[in-house]
């Protein structure tokens, strides 16, 4: 992934995104102080310690915030990005909606799914409950 972004060779953002990859959304916790935090990283943001492990999130959250992009970057035009509050963990992912603006509300239930972008990198993005394909 070297040369992709500089930013993605920093070893929490690159192992997160190898993991998208593999379709985990994966974080990172901390065992000495027993936090879970979002976006993954290599030293804990509570007790400032090292030796972090990494474990699979739920991948379901809830609509904090979203707003309208009318310059798309990457799929359709315009797109609903949203910060999101993720299950299972402290933290905030901003991610791309699989909805139209007018069906997202705050405080929704979504979940993640993955997209092989043209562009670099497996990216997430997430959908309404209700639009889950059933099992």
């Amino acid at each position: 992934m070297a040369g992709y972004l500089s930013e993605l060779e920093e070893p929490a953002a690159e192992r997160f995104f190898e993991e998208l990859a593999n379709e985990r959304f994966m974080t990172t916790r901390c065992p000495a102080c027993d936090e879970t935090f979002f976006p993954p990283r290599t030293i804990c943001p509570e007790c400032l310690g090292g030796e972090l492990e990494w474990v699979e999130l739920p991948g379901t959250g809830t609509v904090y915030a979203f707003s309208q992009q009318h310059h798309a970057m990457y799929y359709t035009k315009p797109e609903v990005v949203a910060a999101v509050d993720l299950e299972g963990c402290r933290g905030r992912v901003f991610t791309l909606l699989d909805a139209s603006f007018d069906e997202v509300e705050i405080g929704m239930p979504v979940e993640v799914t993955y997209i092989a972008s043209p562009f670099g990198p497996t990216v997430h993005r997430f959908r309404p409950v209700s639009k889950a394909q059933p099992a």
